[in-house]
């Protein structure tokens, strides 16, 4: 399960950002970016997440909230800007040409953390 070693390096960047951040108590969420053609699963990766966080130094009640990039493509044909799926052999719909070039989807980015200051819980 490789979801289980994104896991890691998502709570290895949030405990360095931690780390580096003085008057800092914790991370409490971690936002990130996941592309539809990247092959993660994400309940996988949320379980993963959530069993491996109290492991990390500041983790312990972080938050991983993920989004889906729908993945689009230009086709080689014509250039037209699709969704390429499965169930079409990832060919346009207006002209049935391939994949020409992927323009998103593929992505794996923490986008956001949001850490605790000392001063907000007294």
């Amino acid at each position: 399960m490789h979801e289980a070693t994104i896991a890691h390096s998502i709570l290895e960047i949030v405990t360095d950002k931690y780390k580096a951040t003085p008057h800092s108590r914790g991370a409490l969420k971690v936002n990130i970016i996941v592309g539809e053609f990247r092959n993660v699963d994400l309940e996988s990766l949320q379980f993963a997440f959530d069993n491996l966080r109290p492991l990390y130094s500041g983790c312990a009640a972080c938050q991983l909230k993920a989004e889906l990039v729908e993945a689009k493509a230009l086709c080689l044909n014509h250039g037209h800007r699709f969704s390429p799926r499965y169930n079409t052999g990832f060919q346009c719909p207006d002209c049935g040409g391939p994949i020409g070039k992927l323009i998103c989807g593929e992505e794996l980015d923490v986008i956001g953390i949001t850490l605790e200051a000392e001063s907000d819980k007294q």
